[in-house]
């Protein structure tokens, strides 16, 4: 088992060994602002590539995924590469 998540959440990884910990860049909308708007869809892009890259290496069994906008870049790449998922 592997944890995903944005830098955020690492202070919660203490289950997990630093190996198996990928950082994934994300955000979500903090205003309605263009240039928020422009930074959080940029964050989500790059989050979707790295979890990309990451199901294509990693070829997992399935992604889970807990939250609102910054869960979305692990779906995404998974259903790039056609790996089944849950997403809550």
């Amino acid at each position: 088992m592997r944890l995903a998540t944005d830098s955020r959440a690492l202070r919660y990884s203490g289950l997990f060994s630093k190996d198996t910990i990928d950082v994934v860049p994300s955000a979500t909308v903090a205003r309605p602002h263009a240039m928020s708007l422009a930074y959080t869809g940029a964050m989500l892009a790059a989050g979707t590539g790295v979890s990309l890259n990451l199901m294509r290496r990693l070829k997992p069994a399935a992604v889970v995924g807990f939250g609102g906008y910054p869960t979305l870049p692990p779906p995404i790449g998974r259903s790039a590469v056609r790996h089944p998922d849950c997403y809550s």
